[in-house]
């Protein structure tokens, strides 16, 4: 009862300090002098989606070309001019770009995969339908007409999101163009007869390092704060929102030692809007199995290895089943022969659900629940509620956890919560705690200070967490300088300060770490550093993992370089090196040792539809001063990615771990037929040489072909 009381004085006053700072701030009224108004006609002779901006109704509108520069001159006038002109009819929102450039030919375009073109010169417009500064939609296209799209909420964005709308580029004398058509039906807003939106308009010049808005606004602001009013919407209606999607799949698997299996299987999802804002998802016997192998990782440590997710169903709109804790890990439901979904806004909540069966081979079927509830509160702040509960026929185990995150000022930020577990059979030490207290100015002082109380028995069976029975205290004070010369945007030196230990009071980890970190105008970007840290390791004993009685005094250094600007060649490495702890006899001791690391990758793009990238990581573990090598972990990943057509597309990949022998190759070609709709051919083998032969472990054939029906 007495850590229920204390969550809920600590929530007191975070809510007390918030809406002290919020209330005192906004007693200075908003200036609306400043505020674009965009005035938008209805058309009769909607455009031709071709990127060719030739249409009659494009003559007929406001043409919108006083953007100006947010990054790298905040303020500044752009170096090359845009101009953007929209309309729309009963159906749609059209919009079309004109982007100017002194220097065409240095346009940085690919033909790619959708969502994959993010880093070329981009357009997008950011629509917040509701205009209430929380929810925005951003719809971006490249010279090619390329999509991208997501949703973001002021705190994060969710990449899964796909909408189905239309696009077109075309690369001019002068520039570029790119058109539009956005279905209403792709959108949430208000049933009010007038609408008014909050909408800004962006341009991302990739060489120059130069981003453009509509708007004018500082970089510590949110954006959508300083969105333009968007006007003469009329009439507009979303209609029905429901998506059938049935699936069919052959696969054809063989492992060592086993005979050939072949499966033939079928599936459908469903999406359905229930309201404007709220979206139920429903699989029938979900193809829930990925085309695309995982990729080795380097872990040298007693703690389970995090894989990312990559199956659709639990991607979209992951950015709502998010926790601190980490309290829902979607790759524990391995194989689940169903699965629903609920997510959406209802005025100041957002709602998540998810319940999923896993079917588990001889063994009961473990049911999974997951529940979000999120409150707005204040400008951008929210309080949330989140369960999670596993159950099988003879075990169950559940947690709950109570959140508040609080900015204010537009550089602060208040995050606190706790967190409780029930598993059967454990009554005692199962509580988590945090607190995190930051100042993030665009120049000046920085810092912040996080404590994480992790208990021995937190131990979720729904999420991921790493280790347990912890109390940790972190600190990291910088200072960021924005310097007009040499080519920077800006300079970060700064320190961490940490101290752990466990809660007996034994020290577990003590560390200080310098660092300065470097961004260039031109996507360069330096960090480098050095640190002494003394750490308590843990290893396995009987009951599981226990502190080690050894303490380590370790010296290190490191450097990361990375290099974006996205021409023909890019790249980057990092490179660490110092004193650590080498784990032996199955992690159950350590001795003293030395490492190093290293990663380099590069991407050579030669063609505007083929990109080569490659990826080489590195781990060595030394005892005796880098004389006796006890590891030495070399992994090489190589991806070949081919854009047939803008709808056809293969991509070869090739993974190679020295050390362990184990090799892969995935090899996927995919056509997307029709909007939502694709054919996939994946080929997927693994290999084992230890014994001097490259020994078939797996290999896999699957066809896939999905339909989308939308209404």
């Amino acid at each position: 009862m007495r850590r229920v009381l204390a969550i809920c004085l600590l929530f007191i006053l975070g809510l007390t300090l918030s809406q002290a700072i919020f209330f005192a701030q906004s007693t200075k009224g908003e200036d609306t002098t400043l505020v674009k108004t965009i005035q938008i006609h209805q058309t009769s002779n909607p455009p031709k989606i071709d990127g060719k901006l030739d249409d009659p109704c494009w003559k007929e509108c406001q043409e919108l070309s006083d953007f100006v520069q947010f990054d790298p001159k905040n303020g500044e006038a752009p170096t090359e001019k845009t101009s953007v002109w929209m309309c729309y009819d009963e159906n749609n929102l059209y919009i079309a770009f004109y982007c100017y450039d002194s220097e065409p030919k240095k346009v940085t375009a690919h033909i790619a995969r959708r969502d994959y073109a993010s880093n070329d010169d981009v357009v997008c417009v950011i629509l917040d339908t509701f205009n209430d500064k929380r929810f925005s939609y951003w719809f971006a296209l490249n010279p090619y007409g390329i999509q991208g799209d997501f949703v973001g909420d002021g705190n994060g964005q969710d990449e899964t999101w796909d909408a189905i709308w239309h696009s077109n580029g075309n690369r001019t004398a002068d520039g570029w163009t790119g058109e539009m058509a956005i279905p209403f039906k792709s959108l949430r807003f208000s049933t009010q007869k007038e609408q008014t939106w909050g909408i800004n308009l962006l341009r991302l010049i990739r060489r120059k390092g130069e981003q453009i808005f509509y708007t004018k606004f500082p970089r510590e602001d949110p954006m959508l704060d300083h969105s333009a009013k968007l006007t003469g919407l009329k009439d507009i209606k979303r209609g029905y929102h429901f998506e059938f999607l049935p699936y069919s799949t052959f696969r054809s698997e063989k492992k060592i030692e086993t005979r050939e299996k072949n499966k033939f299987d079928s599936g459908l999802d469903v999406k359905y809007g229930l309201t404007s804002n709220l979206t139920l998802d429903f699989t029938l016997n979900p193809d829930f199995g990925q085309i695309e192998s995982d990729q080795d990782q380097i872990n040298l440590s007693p703690y389970e290895t995090y894989f990312r997710e990559k199956r659709p169903f639990f991607l979209e709109r992951s950015d709502i089943f998010g926790s601190r804790l980490n309290l829902f890990y979607s790759r524990r439901i391995v194989d689940p022969i169903e699965g629903l979904k609920l997510t959406g806004k209802i005025d100041k909540y957002t709602i998540g659900l998810i319940q999923a069966v896993d079917e588990v081979p001889e063994a009961p079927d473990k049911r999974f629940h997951v529940f979000k509830l999120k409150r707005d509160v204040f400008k951008l702040g929210h309080i949330a509620f989140m369960g999670t509960s596993l159950d099988t026929k003879d075990d169950y185990s559940r947690a709950i956890n109570l959140g508040g995150y609080f900015p204010f000022k537009n550089i602060y930020t208040l995050t606190l919560g706790g967190a409780k577990v029930f598993n059967k059979g454990v009554e005692t030490d199962d509580w988590a705690y945090y607190l995190e207290f930051e100042r993030w100015p665009d120049k000046g002082f920085n810092f912040r200070l996080e404590y994480n109380d992790v208990e021995r028995n937190f131990m979720p069976k729904t999420g991921y967490i790493r280790r347990t029975d912890y109390r940790e205290f972190e600190s990291w004070f910088a200072y960021q300088f924005r310097p007009k010369g040499f080519g920077l945007k800006t300079v970060n030196p700064g320190a961490g300060i940490y101290y752990t230990s466990n809660h007996s009071g034994t020290m577990t980890y003590q560390g200080i770490i310098p660092e300065i970190n470097l961004s260039f105008v031109k996507n360069v970007f330096l960090s480098f550093g050095f640190g002494r840290e003394k750490e308590r390791p843990q290893v396995v004993g009987d009951s599981g993992l226990i502190w080690s009685d050894q303490i380590y005094e370790n010296d290190f250094f490191y450097i990361n370089f990375n290099r974006s600007s996205y021409g023909f060649l890019d790249g980057g490495f990092s490179f660490n090196q110092g004193e650590t702890y080498v784990y032996k006899d199955n992690y159950t001791r350590t001795e003293p040792g030395t490492y190093r690391s290293f990663s380099l990758w590069a991407i050579v793009k030669p063609l505007v539809n083929l990109e080569l990238e490659t990826n080489v990581s590195h781990q060595s573990q030394y005892q005796n001063d880098f004389k006796d090598r006890i590891y030495n972990i070399w992994i090489i990943d190589n991806w070949v990615k081919y854009q047939i057509t803008k709808d056809i597309f293969t991509r070869i990949f090739f993974e190679s771990n020295l050390d362990s022998h184990q090799h892969q190759v995935n090899f996927l070609v995919g056509y997307n037929y029709r909007p939502g709709s694709y054919l996939y051919l994946a080929y997927n083998e693994q290999r084992d040489n230890s014994a001097g032969r490259f020994w078939l472990k797996n290999r896999v054939l699957m066809l896939k072909a999905t339909y989308l029906w939308s209404i």
